[in-house]
């Protein structure tokens, strides 16, 4: 019985600490549930906050701020392009260039007052030859210098013999001599060929014909009959506005094409306006202005007619509008325009009435090489006006010593005696 009872009363205790420990177990479960439930509602309002914290960060987007920042370095870029233009174009033009007028002492001018285009000397047949713009022809003979003479134009059996002449040029062997015209027309320009009657002194018409490759022509030079070095100084030849544009994106579009008598084919492109084209056949040199680029590029002729350029002369400091070689020395002589902008402003917004307003000035270079190669040269500038002394002086040429100009308003100015060596 004792024993019994002694049994009851351990069973008693030990369910006793068994409820014990399953109370403290059940007391820990519900302290680590309640505590995992606050560790995760913490790490909930923690993502919450993170979420929230992502939301209000801006992000780049293509449509967003990248947008933005596209948009800021194309607007720079553009300014930056704008602004390099502009200051670009405010070198080149130089609108605040100064002129000093000089010229020889022995400059005089004659009593002929025809307004001319151009001249040309024809050592073939000893006379210097002078040509309006509306086609008519004078000339000089060697020995009687002051002695000025119209001479006779025999046009044929022709019916168009209007011309409204751009460039002249001549190609002589013995006494078969050609004179070839650039003939300004509204659609194209044309070429018209002379021949030069010897017995009778005057000039015979040979033929005429357009070149559709080439609608406009600023200039042309003969290397024998038929086979010509011809410049273009325009992509967009007759269209103004196309032209304009050109001129103020400073676009090279200008070329300079050999013409076989059959066949053109463009041989130099990117020339900045192109205005002016002569060739030195003695010594197989070709040379052009280009009146943007304010410079005259140099050329070896190469057997097949082809060019390789030899220098840019960059040091005349205005835009060449006519070339001379002188056979002799082989001297390269310019008559360039001291302004361009009054240069482009003539050519686009020509006004006849104030023509000696916005084209009077001029300067004349004698570029002398100290090479075959034409790598190195002497510049040196004999004669400047501002327009005062001699205005509109439109071409060069220098016959024994004595530098000649012609005007399209005031007809010639002769200045003899030059010493070569001081000039």
């Amino acid at each position: 019985m004792g024993k019994y009872k002694i049994f009851k009363k351990k069973e008693k205790e030990e369910r006793k600490e068994e409820n014990v420990i399953e109370n403290r177990k059940g007391k820990k479960d519900v302290f680590d549930e309640k505590k995992f439930k606050k560790f995760i509602e913490e790490e909930r309002g923690t993502g919450d906050g993170l979420k929230k914290l992502k939301l209000n960060k801006p992000t780049p987007s293509y449509g967003g701020g990248g947008g933005k920042f596209i948009e800021k370095l194309i607007l720079t870029l553009f300014f930056t392009i704008l602004t390099s233009w502009l200051i670009r174009w405010i070198l080149i033009l130089d609108t605040n260039q100064n002129i000093h007028p000089h010229h020889p002492s022995s400059c005089y001018k004659p009593s002929f007052n025809e307004p001319l285009v151009g001249m040309i000397i024809v050592d073939e047949i000893e006379m210097i030859l002078y040509f309006t713009q509306k086609g008519k022809v004078y000339n000089v003979e060697f020995e009687r210098k002051d002695t000025i003479n119209e001479l006779a134009i025999d046009w044929k059996n022709e019916n168009d013999i209007t011309l409204n002449i751009k460039s002249i040029s001549y190609y002589g062997i013995n006494f078969n001599i050609f004179f070839y015209l650039v003939n300004e027309k509204i659609d194209a320009d044309e070429i018209v060929i002379f021949a030069w009657d010897q017995k009778y002194s005057r000039l015979i018409f040979n033929s005429r014909y357009y070149i559709p490759a080439i609608p406009r022509i600023s200039s042309l030079s003969p290397v024998a009959f038929n086979r010509l070095y011809l410049v273009s100084p325009f992509y967009y030849s007759n269209n103004s506005y196309l032209q304009a544009a050109e001129v103020v994106t400073n676009f090279k579009y200008g070329s300079i094409y050999f013409y076989d008598g059959k066949n053109v084919n463009k041989i130099v492109d990117g020339l900045s306006y192109p205005k002016d084209i002569t060739i030195d056949i003695k010594r197989n040199r070709l040379f052009v202005g280009e009146i943007i680029g304010r410079n005259i590029k140099a050329y070896h002729i190469k057997p097949d007619f082809s060019l390789e350029e030899a220098s840019n002369i960059n040091t005349i400091l205005s835009s060449p509008k006519k070339l001379f070689i002188d056979k002799k020395s082989g001297d390269l002589w310019s008559l360039s325009y001291s302004h361009l902008w009054k240069k482009l402003y003539n050519d686009f917004f020509y006004n006849y009435n104030n023509m000696s307003i916005y084209d009077g000035g001029t300067k004349t270079h004698r570029i002398r090489f100290q090479d075959d190669l034409m790598k190195s040269w002497i510049a040196t500038e004999p004669f400047a006006d501002n327009g005062e002394y001699f205005p509109n002086a439109n071409d060069i040429i220098l016959h024994e010593n004595q530098l000649i100009l012609s005007s399209k308003s005031n007809g010639l100015l002769y200045c003899p005696k030059l010493n070569m060596k001081i000039i």
